[in-house]
């Protein structure tokens, strides 16, 4: 009789899982769509590659805002403590000098992306009616001579060079309103980000926007060797007696800006070697190397006869491109003007 009993039970157990089953399959299906969503990027500017072994504050995307004065991007740089200065001493050039490389920490400020562009430097003359020194002066500045192979200063009412045409000539040059302004001295460049609600950077805050703050880096990519995806500079497009012929950057002179994505500093920002010299806040007396700088937020000098600029140019081409790396120093007086030097403002806080 218990065995009977256990029989019916199987049967009935499996009688109900077949009706179970035709249920199932007697359902409709139905099909669920997922739809992807869209995320949208946290700023509306281009990622910016970031250079290799990036510091933790340096590995999430950079935080940029657009200066609504300038129309250029801004890129924020957070409190932090980096390297400053060079274990080698490249004497060849004046304005370079070798300190023992030592730590400094800034205050968080922002620095633009990019040197300053024509486009930009027109609007600020448009409304203020800025005339430029090189342009007070009669069309006075200094390009490069292929013959002699070094700058030399021009000077003509007529045809001598500024802002609107950096290498010279009767008419005004066309196409260049993304690439960065130069003919501007450092008396110009101040003018300039007064009105963009800035400043120059001092030499501490240029040199950690393009070197970063987890390492010691050659160059604001890393210590990959100079090559035409990098950075313009004095090679075989720039045609001069000593560059090199194997290396082309594609460009003779200035470059739009942002030209060398792969080129960019930790930080992201864009042509820290390269394409123009950039003017700092720092003044160079012949001597001094900044060996005895406070360690926390330095204070730029003042005093010395010439002003320092940064970040090397389309015309340096010895081949050790020394003069591209971050921490190369190179000065001028301060109402010169050359067609390699341009402009790079620094910010407080944005307008």
């Amino acid at each position: 009789m218990l065995h009977r009993q256990r029989n019916q039970s199987v049967l009935i157990s499996i009688v109900t899982i077949i009706l179970i089953a035709c249920a199932a399959i007697a359902l409709p299906v139905t099909t669920i769509v997922v739809t992807p969503t869209a995320i949208s990027p946290r700023n509306s500017t281009t990622t910016i590659p970031v250079s290799t072994q990036p510091s933790a504050s340096e590995t999430a995307m950079p935080t940029t805002s657009i200066n609504p004065v300038s129309g250029l991007t801004a890129v924020y740089i957070p409190y932090g403590t980096f390297t400053m200065g060079s274990s080698t001493n490249f004497s060849l050039r004046k304005g370079f000098c070798s300190t023992s490389q030592h730590k400094v920490t800034l205050d968080a400020y922002w620095m633009d992306q990019t040197d300053v562009t024509v486009a930009a430097f027109r609007k600020f003359v448009n409304a203020t009616g800025y005339i430029t020194e090189a342009e007070a002066n009669g069309n006075a500045g200094w390009i490069w001579n292929y013959k002699i192979n070094d700058w030399q200063k021009y000077n003509s009412p007529d045809s001598g060079p500024n802002w609107r045409k950096p290498l010279g000539g009767k008419v005004e040059a066309t196409g260049i309103e993304d690439n960065p302004v130069t003919q501007v001295s450092w008396n110009d460049a101040t003018a300039y980000c007064k009105w963009a609600g800035g400043r120059l950077p001092t030499e501490a805050e240029w040199e950690r926007a393009a070197r970063g703050d987890n390492d010691a880096r050659i160059y604001p990519w890393g210590n990959e060797s100079v090559n035409g995806n990098l950075a313009n500079f004095g090679d075989k497009s720039f045609k001069c007696r000593l560059c090199s012929p194997y290396l082309d950057d594609g460009f003779q002179y200035t470059s739009p800006v942002g030209s060398f994505p792969q080129g960019a500093s930790p930080f992201g920002l864009l042509d820290m070697a390269g394409n123009v010299y950039q003017w700092v806040q720092d003044s160079y007396d012949g001597n001094s190397c900044y060996s005895s700088s406070p360690v926390t937020n330095p204070v730029p000098p003042e005093g010395g006869p010439e002003r320092i600029m940064r970040g090397g140019s389309y015309a340096d081409y010895d081949g050790f491109y020394w003069k591209l790396r971050v921490d190369n120093r190179w000065s001028r007086p301060a109402g010169s003007s050359f067609a390699d030097v341009g402009i790079r403002c620094a910010y407080d806080n944005l307008p």
